[in-house]
């Protein structure tokens, strides 16, 4: 019953998600195209990013919801991994990248089965844990541990990472498989360690909260949906890199041989 209620509940908040991603999307289209006359290119951008501070207010609350009062109440660890959602998707909502979000478009994608992924991924390795946690569904685990807190470290490592590797990338950073032409091969920054240091981002956010809650939908999301979604994706995104920029394509590799994992692949 109790993991019947987990799934309705996912798939009730992603059909609530992909309404509210399509209310955003055309109010953003709609200052795009229908500028003042007076408005500069950068106002009309701050304008836009303005319209992402309600959704990172309004997925907070959901996560409130969601993970209960009375829990909340028991502990300031789920305080703590509200906080971390709210301040990295408001940070990310400033960054380049989001602005350049408006020139987005799915079809342009050479890899759409994996954006798929990493977008269900939100579902099972977000909001499946914090069901999990609410609901008991595994009640034999023993009540917060140091571990959960390592948990919360990882997320915030994890979610620093990725904003780190958005902030360095800028408008180049698009969230689907393409190379423009008009984009420069990033390697300062996080990208001078590992060649996808988002990704290794991600990863370890998604990681950071399996452990937080004690998720094992969450554990297994992330070994049989994320990170074989991941790898395949890097690789595409390596070959049209290497189409594209050619030797210095080979030169930055020579120069940072991990793609994830600094020593390990």
């Amino acid at each position: 019953m109790k993991l019947t209620l987990l799934l309705l509940t996912v798939f009730a908040l992603g059909g609530i998600s992909v309404l509210l991603r399509i209310g955003l999307g055309a109010l953003s289209k709609n200052a795009v195209e229908q500028p003042t006359a007076k408005a500069k290119p950068q106002e009309r951008d701050n304008s836009i990013n303005l319209l992402r501070v309600p959704g990172a207010i309004l997925y907070t609350v959901i996560f409130a919801l969601l993970l209960g009062i009375k829990n909340l109440q028991a502990t300031p660890l789920l305080w703590g991994f509200l906080a971390a959602i709210f301040v990295f998707r408001l940070a990310e909502a400033f960054t380049p990248a989001a602005s350049a979000l408006k020139n987005y478009r799915k079809e342009e994608d050479q890899s759409r089965w994996t954006s798929w992924a990493i977008g269900f991924s939100f579902f099972t390795s977000t909001v499946a844990p914090m069901l999990e946690y609410r609901y008991r569904l595994w009640p034999d685990l023993p009540s917060i541990q140091w571990w959960n807190w390592a948990g919360l470290l990882l997320l915030i490592a994890g979610s620093t990472l990725r904003l780190w590797a958005i902030q360095q990338a800028g408008s180049a950073f698009i969230p689907h498989v393409k190379v423009d032409s008009k984009h420069k091969l990033v390697t300062a920054g996080p990208y001078t360690y590992v060649r996808h240091p988002s990704y290794l981002g991600t990863l370890l956010s998604y990681l950071g909260i399996a452990v937080l809650f004690g998720s094992v939908i969450g554990a297994l999301a992330l070994v049989l949906l994320v990170i074989p979604a991941m790898i395949f994706r890097s690789l595409k995104e390596e070959q049209l890199l290497s189409q594209r920029f050619g030797e210095a394509w080979k030169k930055y590799q020579s120069q940072t041989p991990w793609r994830l994992i600094p020593r390990a692949w």
